[in-house]
């Protein structure tokens, strides 16, 4: 880690007990009728920019609209339902969509540039306005702040402050401790570390930092935390794990930067026992995925759980198993999972979808569960499942077969729309195929019996409905 200004604040024992007690934002509580939420506003450097897009209030009180290439993002704390207030600065408000739909949101228009709507703790909504996805406003609520009681080992990067640096390199038993309101310009490594943590609500920003390809690389760690933080992207992966293992991923805020090379979300390659809870994540190709060997990295994926996860992606696919799969992914589980928008458009020979698997090699996928998805807008697939040979590189040493998809269950499935290109179900020939199950699957409104019904291109495949 460079030795520079940011260094004096990643110090451990006696120094950092003075920092602990440096309290990290402010608390407002306000004395509605019937209103009992605690507001937590964060305090941001003064040197950061403030949108000017829009003025969000929260419970009556302003908060910061922290301004990116792809999105303007707001966030703060509280322990119950609050108030959000939103106003166009430049532009009346003619509709708005506040996704995602399968939350059940709803707003009311206040005045000819306003809208109120209510969150509440871990709710994480994008807010379009006048059929506009660019540009979008990120709304994220946390619950309240807690500091972490370690003091040894612990890297704290207070509220209202900007660090920068090229790398930091965590080792076993260090946590970060990213105060709501800090802003970290720095990219976290762990390689082979053991019990790490990466905590807090502040802005871990990597836009312009050419230290890696990932902002956050998880190499052969165990036993690691992620829980709070909005991490912004470059690069081919924006949070890279591989050959990891027992790792939770809880209320993290993924956002990869569209503009130039593509640039997955979170990527998980040859890993196992990971628990992914309440993320949001945001990119030009793949949001969450899952491989098993590609170049070096390699490994089994197995034991994988992805529950209330939010994607949007303008490339790739939203929830993707593939396409380096030489080695076997088995039991995988999704439970209430939003796809908000999908791919990029009008395209149908890249096989992006919202609900993808892609068995580019020998191995063999099964035991994989979703239940409770929501695909809002498929903008060329809708559910997409193969097994090919596909131009993607071999990993290191691997000569190429077919492989097997099996056993995989989807039950109460809503797709808002017909996707574009349809949905696809391909074996690779009559003995590597797909075996699927459908209950309580819904296309525009209508409950789907046959993969007729559901416009699925079928072969070398079987998929029962019911």
């Amino acid at each position: 880690m460079g030795m520079n200004g940011l260094s004096l604040f990643l110090l451990a024992g006696t120094l950092l007990l003075a920092g602990c007690s440096t309290e990290t934002s402010g608390k407002d509580s306000k004395p509605e009728e019937g209103a009992k939420a605690t507001l937590e506003t964060y305090n941001y450097p003064s040197g950061v920019s403030k949108s000017r897009k829009y003025f969000v209030s929260v419970d009556g009180v302003a908060q910061t609209v922290y301004p990116t290439d792809e999105a303007h993002i707001c966030t703060f704390g509280c322990d119950g339902e609050v108030s959000v207030s939103v106003t166009l600065m430049s532009e009346v408000v003619k509709e708005a969509a506040l996704r995602p739909l399968g939350k059940n949101y709803s707003y009311e228009i206040t005045d000819a540039q306003t809208i109120l709507f209510k969150v509440k703790p871990g709710d994480r909504v994008v807010a379009e306005f006048n059929g506009i996805e660019q540009g979008q406003l990120f709304i994220f609520a946390n619950p309240l702040s807690e500091k972490p009681a370690q003091t040894e080992g612990l890297l704290l990067f207070e509220a209202g402050k900007t660090y920068n640096d090229s790398y930091i390199r965590l080792t076993d038993n260090q946590t970060i401790y990213l105060e709501g309101g800090s802003v970290l310009k720095a990219k976290i490594c762990a390689d082979n570390a053991k019990n790490v943590k990466i905590l807090g609500y502040g802005i871990l920003d990597t836009w312009g930092n050419d230290a890696d390809i990932s902002s956050i690389r998880f190499l052969g760690t165990v036993g690691a935390q992620v829980d709070g933080p909005v991490i912004l992207g470059d690069g081919g992966r924006v949070f890279f794990n591989a050959m990891s293992s027992n790792v939770t991923v809880n209320n993290t805020k993924i956002i990869g930067r569209v503009g130039g090379v593509q640039c997955d979300a979170l990527d998980l390659y040859g890993c196992h026992d990971y628990k992914i809870t309440s993320c949001f994540a945001y990119g030009n190709d793949d949001t969450y995925c899952i491989k098993t060997w590609k170049w070096s990295y390699k490994g089994e994926s197995y034991n994988i759980s992805f529950e209330d996860c939010i994607a949007r992606n303008t490339r790739g696919n939203s929830f993707e198993i593939g396409y380096e799969t030489g080695l076997d992914i088995h039991d995988i589980t999704y439970k209430d999972i939003y796809s908000i928008h999908s791919s990029g458009g009008a395209d149908n020979t890249m096989r992006r979808g919202a609900v993808t698997i892609h068995n580019g090699s020998a191995g063999h996928i099964y035991d994989i569960r979703y239940e409770g998805v929501h695909i809002e807008d498929p903008l060329e697939f809708g559910i997409d499942m193969r097994i090919l040979k596909s131009s993607y590189e071999l990993g290191a040493g691997e000569t190429w077969a077919p492989g097997i998809i099996d056993k995989v269950y989807l039950k109460d499935v809503k797709m808002y729309r017909q996707a574009p290109q349809g949905n696809t179900l391909k074996g690779y020939d009559s003995s590597h195929k797909i075996s699927v199950e459908f209950e309580n699957l819904e296309i525009a409104g209508k409950k789907i019996s046959s993969a007729a019904e559901g416009n699925f291109a079928v072969s070398n495949a079987s998929a029962s409905f019911k």
